[in-house]
């Protein structure tokens, strides 16, 4: 509940205890949060690539982050002494050029303000390492868990084995706990140090350290004598749990790891759903990355044209926008058909995709927006519409689907007809095999097995890999990108779906007359199954603005 502030000026509390107890709606909670995550973050962007793919330009910026804002050579030290701490960009690039590295980067309107390099490794029967060589954040933007969240991008949700990084800094140790959920302890790291070892001497800056590692200590000896002036002092404020890693010698940094199979912090509501909306943040490059064409629902698109032409009514005079329009492949066809095209899609590279196949086609009535179909705001109505494939329903929130569906009413003509598919909750009532409230028990994710739906087949109604939360009405799944060139990583995306009533209320709540509704699979629209059929993974309605 919101407590109220008792003093002019100060701002209300939001009391996240009541609220995990259900005394609050979902939409209510997820607004706030939202709204906290937003005021913390505001500005902020995050994306991640592989360092090979780095280009100059980002390089050049890396190279004046890491100089103005690493730290300083100590007074022993040959190079500089006093000295802010420097690397090229040529330096970087060997770094990023090292095999199985990536680089997570973190923006602040538009300017670079902190990156994480990682490498990934699988190690034989032992599994996942993820070890950060490299985390810098900018001074003046610390205060804002930059740090922390450039870790969520690199872990997210992974069952990775093991994650860690080499420091001398103890904010960045407290990062790596935050991320993981679980404190940095020398008798954990002391018990796989024969399997780190594997991945930390692949690199050549650690080829021939000294590693110091005991009951009471996690250290190694790189010889990179930083100024560990103020150290103390900053132990002493680093909150949370007491220090174990022990204290560092000149030339040392800690030895900072964490593993699967220790204890893991219970997750707030609140925090659970910090990871959750920066994790669909990082979706949206993601979404790029599906390979739509090869996925099975998309080789229906020539007989769903056909049936979009007949149902919406459409002719050479007609205008038509297509909300959530993907790389264009039900837009593209349908323009020969019509006066003017437009699509509206916030994945960048979905966009450009659809720009480039129009440009093929030498389409001059087709234009694209990038923009978010909730909130976009363009400058004529339309006689029809297209909004297919979970774009209501992408987000778990019932407010932001609700918002989505009164915006596309309100830029249909009195009278125009939209096509409308959502991901149909019957079926998933009838199949789901794992039920329950993450945010009540988070061990449930933990348990949820992922999979690379998004990135192979697009089926996202396999029960193996779906947690459903019934009371909310929103399912989650873990999906995996793997090595495509770009990022490895795991992300949790939730979805919210529908059954036929409630769909059908929510148009009527947007000023849209469901015409008719009906159970559907892809490419067989005209054909209505029942509600529990395996097959009708869609519900598509057909409405008219009233």
């Amino acid at each position: 509940m919101i407590k109220r502030a008792h003093k002019r000026g100060h701002r209300p509390v939001f009391d996240w205890r009541r609220a995990g107890r259900g005394l609050l709606s979902f939409d209510a909670l997820t607004h706030i949060a939202a709204h906290r995550q937003r005021r913390l973050l505001e500005g902020v962007t995050f994306r991640c690539v592989r360092g090979s793919l780095v280009d100059g330009e980002t390089l050049e910026a890396l190279s004046q982050l890491f100089s103005k804002h690493y730290g300083r050579w100590s007074a022993r030290s040959a190079l500089r002494p006093g000295q802010p701490v420097r690397m090229s960009p040529k330096q970087l690039k060997v770094l990023l050029d090292f095999p199985d590295s990536h680089a997570a980067l973190a923006y602040k309107e538009g300017q670079l303000v902190g990156h994480a390099f990682y490498i990934r490794r699988n190690i034989p029967k032992f599994g996942y390492i993820t070890w950060v060589t490299q985390l810098v954040v900018h001074e003046a933007h610390r205060r804002m868990r930059i740090g922390t969240r450039l870790l969520d991008s690199i872990w997210g949700f992974s069952d990775d084995r093991a994650w860690g990084l080499v420091t001398a800094n103890p904010f960045t140790v407290r990062a790596l706990e935050a991320a993981t959920r679980r404190r940095c302890d020398p008798k954990a790291v002391a018990r796989h140090l024969p399997v780190l070892e594997k991945v930390l001497r692949s690199n050549d800056f650690l080829a021939k350290a000294h590693f110091h590692v005991g009951d009471a200590l996690a250290a190694v000896d790189t010889g990179f004598y930083l100024d560990h002036a103020g150290i103390e002092d900053h132990l002493s404020k680093v909150a949370g749990h007491p220090w174990k890693l022990g204290s560092l010698k000149p030339g040392w940094e800690w030895l900072a790891f964490t593993f699967r199979e220790q204890e893991k912090k219970r997750l707030s509501p609140a925090e659970l759903h910090t990871l959750f909306l920066h994790s669909e943040q990082m979706l949206r490059q993601a979404y790029g990355r599906m390979d739509v064409e090869h996925h099975g629902w998309a080789h229906a698109t020539c007989k769903e044209t056909e049936f979009i032409t007949e149902a919406l009514e459409l002719g050479p005079r007609s205008r038509l926008v297509d909300f959530g329009c993907g790389n264009g492949r039900h837009l593209i066809p349908l323009a020969s058909r019509v006066g003017e095209a437009l699509g509206v899609d916030y994945c960048r590279p979905l966009i450009e995709a659809a720009r480039a196949g129009a440009g093929q086609q030498r389409l001059q009535n087709t234009g694209f927006v990038l923009d978010d179909v909730r909130t976009v705001r363009l400058k004529e109505t339309f006689d029809a519409a297209l909004c297919l494939y979970s774009v209501v329903g992408a987000s778990a929130s019932r407010r932001d689907n609700q918002r989505l569906l009164r915006n596309l009413a309100r830029h249909l003509r009195p009278g125009g007809r939209a096509l409308i598919s959502v991901m149909n909750r019957e079926l998933i009532d009838h199949t789901a095999r794992h039920r329950g409230d993450p945010y009540e028990d988070p061990e449930l994710l933990s348990k949820l097995r992922p999979s690379n739906t998004m990135q192979s087949s697009g089926n996202v109604f396999d029960p193996k890999h779906l947690l459903y939360d019934e009371r909310r009405a929103v399912v989650y799944r873990k999906e995996q990108f793997l090595e495509d060139g770009l990022l490895s990583a795991e992300l949790v995306v939730r979805d919210r779906r529908y059954r036929k009533a409630e769909i059908e209320a929510a148009c009527r709540r947007a000023g849209l007359e469901t015409l008719w509704a009906r159970y559907a699979s892809a490419g067989r629209w005209r054909s209505s199954l029942s509600a529990t059929d395996v097959k009708a993974k869609e519900i598509l309605l057909l409405v008219r603005r009233s």
